[in-house]
């Protein structure tokens, strides 16, 4: 955006005109590519100007997250714009969900135990961009389901974690051990984690920022 050659006068970027192909720069770009007249920073068109925020898009992803500050509260909005999803309902939480079979309070805390979408990634903020960039296509795609008939309070469409069959594989035990874990809570707790809070700390300090 420094760059004069981008603008066709103050202010307003020089537009591609429509229909017009972007030329090919080849398979490298060097500064005299980029500044020439016909270059990369001359004529834009849709996308063009977007392109160069992240190489690769997946790592920074991967970094630039939602942004919540889950001590604070986990669904305080951010100013971050949801490209990926941050928190999805996962396949094995919508099947229970959706068994009538299951009694209510484990069917609304499967769809409260949302986690997230990047839970795979591993810590460090470069292993994690490396980690999305060479294995992307084993995240998560959001497939719409529809709502139990029985409970109308829930939007007609959900929007489900479908994962690759090891990454489905790897969920399914990780579900075995939250069920194990879920069995072993009082009623209170129970409700807490139903209502997605960690504990009754985390639940007051909110309210106490709430308030102030």
């Amino acid at each position: 955006m420094r760059h004069a050659s981008i603008y066709r006068a103050p202010y307003r970027i020089r537009e591609r005109a429509e229909g017009k192909a972007q030329p090919s720069y080849g398979s490298m770009l060097d500064q005299n590519k980029v500044l020439a007249v016909g270059g990369p920073l001359y004529e834009q068109g849709p996308g063009d100007l977007t392109r160069w925020m992240a190489l690769p898009w997946q790592g920074d992803t991967a970094f630039c997250r939602s942004g919540y500050d889950s001590d604070y509260d986990p669904f305080m909005p951010t100013y971050w714009p949801a490209r990926v999803p941050n928190n999805v309902l996962t396949l094995s939480d919508y099947n229970i969900l959706a068994d009538k079979k299951q009694p209510m309070e484990l069917r609304i805390a499967a769809f409260r135990n949302r986690p997230s979408w990047f839970r795979q990634l591993p810590s460090g903020a470069v292993d994690a961009m490396d980690y999305m960039v060479a294995h992307f296509n084993e995240m998560g795609i959001l497939e719409a389901k529809d709502r139990p008939d029985d409970l109308d309070w829930l939007p007609e469409k959900l929007w489900v974690e479908n994962l690759t069959a090891t990454k489905q594989a790897e969920l399914d035990e990780a579900y075995k051990i939250f069920q194990k874990n879920y069995a072993k809570l009082g009623p209170s707790d129970k409700a807490l984690q139903e209502a997605g809070w960690f504990n009754e700390e985390q639940r007051d300090e909110f309210a106490t920022i709430v308030k102030s």
